[in-house]
């Protein structure tokens, strides 16, 4: 059962409860907020104020988590107590509504995600792979699509978005690597798209909070005993398999690791889990994943290793890059 958020008396309560930072821009319609700690969640948070001015709903995109707020002061007056609780039953209604809505959205992603994967073709030679030297792994993405093709199987679903809005795959480039994002039974509910230049995105509006990508020859055993490792991304997540040969897992995001790593603990159950951190600079990740690491039983944290100076120099060699942060910087830099 999905878990049900409290109600709460003010916009920054709610939006701390779904990790967003707050707006207090008022207008109609779903206002962009950003993800808390996010560099890469900047507008992925929604704020939609009611039109009677009692509240609204704060809503983390990434995640899919969602609060009502209703404020208990309406402009100077108190309010009193048969109004709070006949607006407290107004949220529960209204949260109810959107459960519902949100589980036909996700159905609907899902089925139109099934469709692309059964349209895509064998991917040869994807430049992202290569570029991230990760080209011919095992368990890497075999699938890519034209985006154009993508576009027009969105335009035909038709699946109605909670802020009113269409999806549109502008700024993509046209071979897209299909990263398939499943539940721990391999349910397939959205995809992950990266074009030749690295660039990613999603199918809107599917599921993504505690799914990951799977490795594709990763068997799928409860009984397994041997460690699961769990990163971010997917080229970061084949780089961790090549240093330590242990099957790992993308949670896609930090804000996803926690989720993601209850996700494996219940698909195996008796399995040690390693989540892998990046040694980011602002330490997003690395905070993301110890946290899940302190969370979920049987597991451990490792933090991407400090760079020698020689793997540094050998990394400057094949890149040009000067700022290795995770494990697919740390396989190149070892020459592997």
């Amino acid at each position: 059962m999905k878990e049900r958020k409290p109600i709460f008396s003010n916009l920054n309560d709610a939006c701390r409860c779904v990790g967003i930072e707050a707006n207090s821009r008022g207008g109609s319609g779903f206002i962009a907020a950003n993800i808390a700690d996010d560099r890469h969640g900047r507008g992925d948070g929604r704020i939609k104020y009611f039109e009677d001015g009692s509240g609204g709903l704060a809503w983390n995109w990434k995640t899919d988590e969602k609060a009502l707020f209703f404020y208990d002061h309406r402009e100077g007056q108190k309010v009193g107590r048969a109004v709070i609780e006949a607006r407290k039953e107004e949220a529960r209604r209204r949260y109810e509504i959107q459960t519902r809505q949100t589980a036909e959205r996700q159905n609907a992603v899902a089925a139109l995600a099934a469709q692309i994967m059964q349209a895509s073709r064998p991917s040869v030679n994807h430049p992202y792979l290569r570029r991230k030297h990760v080209l011919g792994f095992e368990g890497a993405p075999s699938r890519e699509i034209d985006r154009d093709q993508v576009q027009a199987m969105i335009n035909a679903a038709a699946i109605p978005y909670q802020d009113g809005s269409r999806q549109y795959l502008g700024y993509c480039e046209r071979r897209l690597l299909c990263v398939p994002i499943t539940d721990g039974n391999g349910k397939l509910w959205t995809i992950q798209f990266i074009d030749t230049r690295g660039r990613k995105s999603f199918l809107k509006g599917g599921r993504i909070k505690g799914l990951m990508w799977f490795p594709e020859d990763f068997g799928r055993d409860p009984e397994r005993l041997e460690p699961v490792a769990l990163c971010e991304g997917v080229a970061t997540a084949l780089s961790v398999r090549r240093l330590y040969r242990v099957p790992c897992m993308a949670g896609i995001f930090a804000g996803n690791l926690k989720a993601a790593a209850l996700t494996l603990r219940a698909a195996f159950p008796r399995a040690p889990i390693w989540v892998c951190a990046d040694r980011d600079a602002n330490q997003t990740g690395e905070k993301a994943a110890r946290e899940a690491a302190c969370f979920v039983p049987n597991s451990r944290l490792f933090v991407c290793p400090e760079f020698t100076a020689t793997e540094l120099a050998n990394f400057r060699k094949v890149t040009g890059g000067d700022k290795p942060t995770d494990y697919n910087d740390l396989m190149v830099a070892k020459g592997l």
